[in-house]
């Protein structure tokens, strides 16, 4: 198992692990009472993974985005899809309707 592997076992099999993050050269940095670091690290940053309960997560909200996504990608095509037909149909002198 690599580093980052066993930093993530070693926060998940903890209950009261809230993150961790694997920094490379400095190793595995698990949080347990609140989010907070002090240190400045010279690279642009590292990821940091937050545990959360699955009741925190909410039900169907995935779906939702989804669904909210396309109708709006949809919406958009048609607006687009209508002007460029008007658009061409006026330039090119043809009768609207």
């Amino acid at each position: 198992m690599d580093r980052f592997e066993d930093c993530k076992m070693k926060c998940l099999s903890n209950c009261s692990c809230l993150a961790y993050t694997y920094v490379n050269n400095i190793g595995c940095l698990v949080w347990y009472k609140e989010l907070f670091d002090n240190q400045q690290y010279p690279s642009l940053g590292e990821d940091l993974y937050i545990r959360l309960a699955y009741s925190e997560l909410g039900e169907g909200k995935p779906r939702k985005l989804i669904a909210n996504l396309t109708s709006s990608c949809l919406t958009k095509a048609w607006i687009l899809s209508y002007i460029w037909l008007y658009g061409s149909r006026v330039c090119n002198g043809w009768d609207i309707f």
